[in-house]
This record gives C-alpha cells, structure tokens and sequence, in this order.
C-alpha cells in the first residue's frame, strides 16, 4: 500500500519527543557502552512506530487499508533517499526527529560516562579502555560527532557557562573545572573513554591523526568543522560566564587546573596537589586547546605544515604548567602575604569588569580582554582559583600544610 507522505509527520513528532525525554537510569548508566546506548535509541523510535502504527490502522474505515511494519520501514528508507523534494512539513518535522536522535545519543553517552565517574576508584580500574596500538579513523571520525553535538545539549552549554552539574542525579563530587575550556577538555575526555581509548592515549592519537590529515580532504574538513563549532562553544559559554560573574579573562580555559576537593583535606603548600584525599588524577594533556580553528586547519592543509598544528598541543602543555604555577604561588605564601596579593587581585578583577562593562558587547570587548597584560592575567587567574576554593569549601579556606607539616603526616 502506498502512503502519502505527511501521514508520518505525527510519527516524526512522537519519536522526537521519545527521544527528548530518554534517559538512563543510575543503575545501569555505567554499565552500557556505546554500542548498547545506540542499541537503546533504536529501540525507543521502534517502539514509536509499532505505536503510530496501532494508531494509524485503528483509524482506517476497512482492513485493507491497513499498513503493516515492513511497509511502513520501506517507505521511510524511501524518505530518506528524497529528503530535498519532501513537503516542507514533513521535511521539518524529519529533520527535528532526526535532531533528537543526535543529541539523545550525545546525552546518554555522557550521562554513561559521567556515571562512570562516580563510581569507586577499584571498579573504574576494571574498566578496559585501549592504551596502545592506534586509533582507527571511523573512531575518530565517531569522536568528532559526539564532540559537535554535545555542545549543542543545554546541559552542556549550562556546565561549559556556569560549572553546573552536567546531571543532577549523579551527585558529583569532584568540583566542576574552573573555566569553559577546562570544562569543554573534560568531556572530550570522556567521550574518549566511551570510544573505548584511555583518555591520554586517545589525545595522543588525535594528535598523530590530526598531523597525518593533510591528504585526508574529508577527515581535514571535519576536524576543521569541530574547531570552528567548539571555539563558538567555548567564546559562548566564556561570554555568558561574563554576564553572571564578575571575573573575566582573556584565557577562559586555555589553562589547566589542578583537580581538587576541599572539604575536610590538606594540600601540599609547595605543588598545590591535595595530599590527603584520594582522588581521579587529571591529565595535563588539554584536549580542548588541541583544536585548531578551521582556518588555520584550511591554512596547514594547504602549506603542508603539520609541525604547526602539533606545536598548540605544546602550548596547551606550557599553559597547563602556568596554571599550576599561580596555584602553587597563592598556597605557598604566608596568610598576610596572600590577604595582601588576593585583595590586589580582587581589585584588578573589578577594574577589569569594570572597563569591560563600559564596552559594547562583542569585539570591542573581545579586543580588550585580548589586550590584558600578563600581570594582570595572573591576578585574575589567581582571583578565581582562590573564590572557586573558598566556594567549593563551604566559604572557608582549604587547610594548607607547610613542607614540615607534610613530612609529619
């Protein structure tokens, strides 16, 4: 039986609102990997049909009118085949069941991985995640897609913007990164996980891949498409961070933090590191520096220096080494030396503000925060390590150790 073609747009609506509202429950988030979280979207727009199907049939006047599932499976592979000529209607309402699929695959995989996350240090050792051999290029390729959509979730723009928790039912409990890009190197890493790749192997091969690309027009034009959609995620995220809080830097995440806890612990006054807890040791690799812009991609592709784009996963390290080092500084003074240092860094950060808030919203304010000088970065920097302390604490100082106190213990 031949169906016209806008009987499926209530098919298209119901599945988009299937998928919208999918969602994996704590018990069994960890346990499925990619391949059983795609086995699951499957499922749910299959159950959609057989029940647009009962809907369908239970409203024809006769039997012969009835459409059977094979039929109605053939007539959507035909569909998708002819996506330019379909009525506009139809052709929307396609394109958002197809949206929803996207995002409910880049959601379920996080929430997969964040559960990950939360469990005890013994079983993510149980895990196994590939740490040698190579990449392959359709992982790659995977990797790029989830990365593209996943900034596109509002969970995810609301953590990148604000630190919020990527799930609330999940209770985490290592604090959020300190800035956008931080919180943008995180998830690539589990999304590195979820590929099956130890997160530093996987960076490392993105690495070799990204430096063997240039022959690869199709690999290059993706790689390209993520840097461009990732460096608008981050410059979103950072300006809205801007609107809400009163301090802002020109770096927004091209540093890395040290990943601490401070609720009932100690931290090594000398290295900035906590001593006293037992904790998920972070990667000085920074996954998300490590994408270059589509037009420099376009500009190496075309002169063949492959030696550039490996050089900013250099940088990312260097920056990272910057970011432990004022950590460092701050911890190691004395309580009146570091009153004295974080009141000259509060009053930067308000004249900062200030100045910015007297710009035009875009690039004159981007021009600006461009032009901060390197002292008054570190101040900044040094202002919101310290205020991200004090509030994942409770609003009370970490307990610092010196050198001597450390030995004791």
């Amino acid at each position: 039986m031949e169906l016209n073609d806008s009987v499926f747009i209530e098919f298209f609506e119901l599945a988009e609102k299937s998928l919208n509202e999918l969602v994996l429950d704590q018990a069994s988030a960890a346990a499925l990997d990619i391949s059983e979280i795609r086995q699951r979207l499957l499922s749910t727009q299959l159950a959609c049909l057989e029940q647009w199907i009962n809907q369908y049939n239970a409203a024809q006047e006769s039997g012969d009118k009835h459409v059977t599932t094979s039929q109605v499976q053939a007539h959507l592979q035909k569909l998708g085949t002819r996506e330019e000529l379909l009525p506009l209607p139809v052709k929307t309402v396609m394109d958002k069941m197809n949206e929803a699929a996207r995002l409910a695959f880049a959601r379920l995989v996080l929430h997969s991985e964040c559960s990950w996350e939360v469990q005890s240090y013994a079983a993510r050792k149980q895990r196994s995640l590939k740490s040698s051999g190579s990449m392959s290029r359709s992982d790659l390729v995977e990797f790029i897609g989830l990365c593209n959509v996943a900034v596109r979730l509002p969970n995810v723009q609301s953590h990148l913007s604000s630190g919020a928790p990527l799930f609330a039912d999940l209770h985490e409990t290592l604090p959020a990164p300190f800035f956008p890009q931080e919180r943008l190197e995180r998830i690539q890493q589990m999304f590195l996980r979820a590929i099956g790749y130890d997160a530093d192997f996987g960076a490392a091969e993105i690495k070799r891949l990204l430096e063997a690309s240039s022959n690869d027009e199709e690999l290059t034009r993706l790689l390209a498409n993520m840097g461009a959609t990732l460096s608008a995620a981050i410059q979103n995220a950072t300006m809205e961070s801007m609107k809400s809080s009163l301090n802002d830097h020109d770096q927004g995440g091209s540093t890395r933090v040290v990943n601490v806890e401070y609720s009932e612990q100690i931290i090594d006054a000398a290295s900035g590191q906590v001593i006293a807890t037992s904790t998920l040791t972070t990667s000085n690799d920074n996954l998300a520096v490590n994408v270059p812009s589509s037009e420099h991609i376009r500009e190496d592709s075309q002169k063949g220096n492959a030696a550039e784009q490996a050089s900013q996963w250099d940088m990312a390290k260097q920056a990272s080494k910057l970011h432990q080092e004022i950590l460092g500084e701050l911890l190691s003074m004395g309580p009146e030396e570091r009153e004295i240092k974080l009141a000259q860094a509060k009053h930067a950060s308000q004249l900062v503000m200030q100045q910015l808030q007297a710009l035009s919203p875009g690039a004159e304010r981007v021009q600006f925060l461009q032009g901060i000088d390197m002292s008054t970065q570190r101040l900044l920097v040094m202002e919101k390590l310290w205020e991200s302390m004090l509030q994942a604490n409770g609003g009370e100082p970490p307990t610092i150790h010196r050198q001597h106190d450390v030995e004791e213990y």
